[in-house]
């Protein structure tokens, strides 16, 4: 058979048959070889593209977690979050707990934190610290006992001035949980002098300690807010 002949049945110049149907699939064969060629060393095409993504993927990771790291905010509210939810599941109504102490300082550094947008938080939180060591030195007897009463309740509303603060920098201007807290820590403040009414006095602390619990979890969210924020 001629090959001129050969050539036209393979260009799909001769009539239908098996001989042009092999020449067709052989065709089909060697395009698919040419879409299919391997890269530069064996390597296929998609391969090199995905390689080529992973050090963009793993850079863009690396400076993901390095703002992580250097965000203060997030990590500030983060600590006055924790903080706030251990002071109000303590509950300590009268004299400050030494753990009560502990909070304040690991609050006191959040308040440090964010020093550079106001400077309120820091200043509550130092007096407030101040106080609770006092209460503490009280405990044993002194001069300080005869206040103790007095120094819890500006303790108290110390801790509540950094919370109005802090709810506003969070950006809950329209939150009404320091105008709720205030209310039973008012209750607590006039009520926790009498000593007939000192069943009042702690069930009143109690609601203000649940209503802190409010404040913690806008701390929490405040945290997750600054840690995503670009």
């Amino acid at each position: 058979m001629p090959l001129a002949f050969l050539a036209s049945l393979c260009e799909g110049g001769g009539p239908a048959g098996p001989e042009g149907e092999n020449c067709a699939i052989a065709r089909n064969i060697s395009g698919c070889r040419k879409l299919l060629s391997p890269s530069r060393c064996g390597g296929s095409p998609l391969a090199e593209g995905a390689k080529r993504g992973i050090p963009r993927t793993i850079a863009r990771n690396r400076r993901i977690t390095f703002m992580d790291k250097r965000n203060r905010t997030a990590l500030a509210y983060l600590l006055v979050g924790v903080a706030a939810a251990g002071r109000a599941l303590l509950a300590v109504p009268e004299n400050a707990a030494i753990q009560e102490v502990s909070l304040t300082v690991l609050a006191l550094v959040g308040y440090l934190l964010l020093a550079s947008k106001t400077r309120l938080p820091t200043v509550f939180g130092a007096a407030g610290l101040v106080l609770e060591l006092i209460l503490c030195g009280s405990q044993t007897g002194g001069a300080w006992a005869r206040l103790a009463p007095a120094l819890r309740a500006a303790d108290l509303w110390l801790f509540w001035g950094a919370a109005l603060v802090l709810v506003r920098l969070a950006g809950r201007q329209q939150s009404k949980m320091p105008y709720i807290a205030a209310v039973p820590l008012a209750v607590y403040t006039v009520t926790h002098f009498i000593p007939s009414l000192t069943s009042v006095a702690a069930v009143s602390f109690v609601v203000f300690s649940v209503v802190m619990l409010w404040f913690a979890a806008i701390m929490i969210r405040a945290y997750n807010d600054a840690r995503i924020k670009k």
